[in-house]
């Protein structure tokens, strides 16, 4: 792999503005693909370089250049944390949102990683809450599945739909966080109308994939013995009528006391914690 890659990538990948400039100058190409389909913008935001990114940038460097894995540099950037590359590539107007629907979009990416400062990015510029990819599901199963608690909060309060299940296994967020046995994420998902009662594909609820031993089991065995009360299902019921794209945002139109619209986004009381 190393052999294919240009001097353009070499120095992308190790922040060497002087040779970009030098290699720009000369003629080289910004835009050169390894194999893969990976170009020195790839390389740089794999790399957190922002410097080089914009260098790159200002040279006339593909901003949604993709790779035959079906990466671009804001999925790479995503992917890594690198908040500035993120907020450099949205500038100068990338993608957020994936055409190919296999391929992780660059808030799946973020979420896996953990990353919320590019979850938060992301969806300020219009990220999908609620795309889905065959293997992740949601951005919302994909935050789960990383006991992020911080990105799972932030997609929730932007919209994404607690209850979505996943196609290949039928698993919802709450069956996720279940899995990597996360009190915390429970506590969040449950609070945020997740349905305990939800079966996979193996017809497990969630409780049933909890380590038995673990907070998180206790808590589900908690929510299954205490009945939802009537304020917390007028409350689910109102948002099964809103487009959870942007729940808030509707909520906002609507003739209501400040109080009810508190009430019907969650906020009118804090999130739970551990």
């Amino acid at each position: 792999m190393a052999k294919e890659r240009s001097q353009m990538h070499f120095a992308a990948s190790r922040g060497q503005l002087m040779v970009i400039h030098s290699l720009i100058r000369e003629g080289f190409s910004v835009n050169k693909k390894t194999s893969m389909g990976y170009t020195p913008l790839h390389d740089a935001c794999w790399t957190n370089h922002p410097y080089s990114a914009s260098h790159l940038l200002k040279a006339g460097a593909e901003v949604d250049a993709m790779s035959s894995d079906g990466k671009t540099p804001l999925a790479l950037a995503s992917s890594v944390g690198s908040k500035d590359c993120v907020k450099l590539l949205l500038e100068c107007k990338a993608k957020v949102n994936v055409e190919d629907g296999s391929c992780p979009s660059p808030l799946h990416a973020a979420a896996v990683g953990g990353h919320h400062e590019c979850v938060d990015l992301l969806i300020d510029e219009g990220g999908n809450v609620n795309g889905v990819n065959p293997y992740y599901g949601t951005p919302l199963h994909a935050a789960c599945g990383e006991s992020s608690k911080e990105c799972a909060s932030s997609l929730i309060s932007s919209g994404a739909d607690v209850n979505a299940i996943r196609k290949r296994d039928l698993q919802t967020p709450l069956h996720v966080a279940a899995i990597v046995n996360c009190d915390q994420l429970v506590n969040l998902l449950v609070c945020n109308g997740a349905d305990i009662h939800a079966r996979d594909k193996q017809t497990k609820k969630p409780i049933d994939l909890a380590d038995k031993d673990s907070n998180a089991h206790t808590l589900l065995q908690t929510y299954m013995t205490n009945p939802e009360n009537l304020t917390s299902l007028c409350r689910n019921q109102i948002r099964s009528s809103l487009d959870l794209s942007a729940p808030k945002n509707q909520v906002k139109e609507l003739d209501l006391p400040q109080s009810l619209q508190e009430f019907i986004t969650y906020t009118d009381r804090p999130a739970a914690s551990s």
